[in-house]
């Protein structure tokens, strides 16, 4: 084992003070700054909107489940449109989905110009050299006592189960967005954030010390250059360790380390990883869209090496 017990106990720990608290006064200048200069009466009254538009905006990601650490402890904020909405309808029948589209109507207002408006918004209040439009996300670059963030503004997606009326329906809430080449990206933030900290709870905190702890490992077998940077996001790890049983996590570092790998090594060989899902209950966590199945493999080889040598 390359680690000890005190090595692997300080790599469960959060983030310094002192990066938590430049995270929060990014965080509320963020939203500040849209409640200042974003008018959604504005948008209402320009695109004939039936009511005015309802922002969420709440961060996702690792500061959000408390597992954030030094090395990735930027902001990840999502605006999200409540009242506008893309719906997945593929489960509904077809009386079920002549009813929803009697009950809707579709709406002008595109993701683009809400996307443009935001990162106006942005600029205006920190100022247009330090906020960038990137291909997933905005940019607000680390200056003065602000630190990195990506903010993400998005409208609200509906993975529908069931529509009778608009009293009457079931849907799981996500959100999407649109890159600038295109993709459609959706996710169930609120969904996984619910999940995580579930899990929390039911391993009295050992599962969220336990995902800072393996992405502290990653950290270091990227610095070291064992691994590539990027093989291993903060969030596939988080996904991965959700899949693990309550039982795995304990406060021993070691044995927890131990159980893990343990349990990893066998299903990987059983070929019954790949039937892992995220934490949000509808993703699988090696697809496409997700963990490339290739880069999971470097980074198991990775820890097996953490787990059998003594040095690396």
């Amino acid at each position: 084992m390359v680690y000890n017990e005190q090595q692997l106990e300080s790599f469960s720990k959060p983030a310094y003070k002192y990066e938590h608290e430049k995270i929060i006064v990014t965080h509320h200048a963020i939203r500040e700054a849209i409640n200042l200069h974003f008018d959604t009466n504005a948008v209402k009254g320009k695109y004939g909107l039936v009511v005015v538009p309802v922002l969420d905006i709440y961060l996702q990601g690792s500061y959000s489940n408390s597992t954030t650490v030094t090395k990735s402890s930027d902001v990840d904020l999502v605006v999200q449109m409540e009242t506008i909405w893309h719906a997945n309808k593929e489960s509904l029948s077809p009386d079920q989905l002549a009813k929803y589209d009697a009950a809707y109507s579709s709406i002008s207002y595109t993701f683009q110009e809400f996307n443009a408006a935001i990162f106006n918004v942005l600029r205006q209040y920190f100022g247009a050299e330090n906020v960038l439009n990137t291909n997933k996300c905005l940019i607000i670059q680390e200056h003065g006592k602000y630190c990195k963030s990506d903010i993400i503004p998005c409208f609200s997606y509906r993975h529908y189960g069931f529509f009778e009326r608009e009293d009457s329906q079931r849907f799981t809430e996500g959100m999407y967005f649109i890159t600038n080449d295109w993709k459609f990206v959706r996710n169930f933030p609120k969904e996984h954030s619910s999940a995580v900290s579930k899990k929390s709870e039911a391993t009295n905190g050992a599962f969220k010390e336990t995902v800072r702890m393996f992405k502290n490992i990653r950290d270091d077998l990227t610095d070291r250059r064992i691994i590539f940077e990027g093989i291993a996001k903060s969030y596939y790890i988080e996904n991965l360790l959700y899949n693990f049983p309550d039982t795995s996590f304990s406060p021993s570092r070691i044995q927890t380390f131990e159980k893990i790998m343990g349990f990893l090594i066998e299903i990987y060989h059983l070929d019954l990883i790949k039937s892992f899902k995220c934490a949000n209950g509808i993703d699988y966590l090696f697809s496409q869209d997700n963990w490339n199945y290739h880069y999971f493999q470097q980074f198991l080889v990775a820890l097996i090496r953490v787990k059998d040598e003594t040095q690396l």
